[in-house]
């Protein structure tokens, strides 16, 4: 795989090299987007953060492995480095582009982008680590929208269009 886009405002999507990508099981998901917004995670972090204290600890390894297994087959046995014992991130020779980074422009024209809040309605199912991190990058998220639609509307020579100001609102 050379190039993945990855959609996580409104409902998750997640395309590699044009094909839209199913995912077997929510905890694989759950890794790739994680790893998608925070670059970097050690296995403990996201062993916690996905799996919690519901299994014991030979059960979440396992897991872990069959979560990276899924990630590997799915998107290319490279699509997953491990930089430093215990440490996983994206290989850095894949080209990412996620619609979040729009928002790391400084001044934002076009919001045809925003689709909804940040990995709308996914959830773990007794996780809940993982679902208030979910809640924490939305509510950050959706400051960042409402304040580029507030700067967007205060500049006079152009107007955003009213539909998408309005959406940003309701964020």
């Amino acid at each position: 795989m050379k190039t993945l886009f990855a959609y996580l405002l409104g409902h998750p999507r997640v395309i590699a090299d044009g094909e839209e990508i199913r995912f077997p099981f929510k905890q694989s998901e759950a890794l790739l987007y994680y790893l998608l917004v925070e670059r970097n995670v050690s296995r403990a972090k996201i062993s916690d953060l996905i799996w919690g204290d519901t299994f014991d600890e030979q059960k979440v390894r396992s897991n872990m492995r069959n979560a990276i297994y899924v990630l590997r087959k799915t998107l290319g046995a490279d699509f997953l480095i491990e930089p430093q014992k215990n440490m996983l991130c994206i290989n850095p020779e894949i080209e990412l582009r996620l619609d979040l980074d729009i928002l790391r422009e400084k001044h934002i024209e076009d919001f045809s982008f925003y689709r909804g809040s940040f990995l709308e309605d996914f959830y773990l199912k007794n996780s809940e680590y993982y679902n208030e991190w979910i809640l924490s990058c939305q509510q950050n998220y959706n400051r960042s929208i409402s304040s580029a639609c507030a700067s967007r509307s205060k500049r006079p020579s152009q107007t955003a269009p009213l539909t998408a100001v309005r959406r940003c609102a309701l964020a």
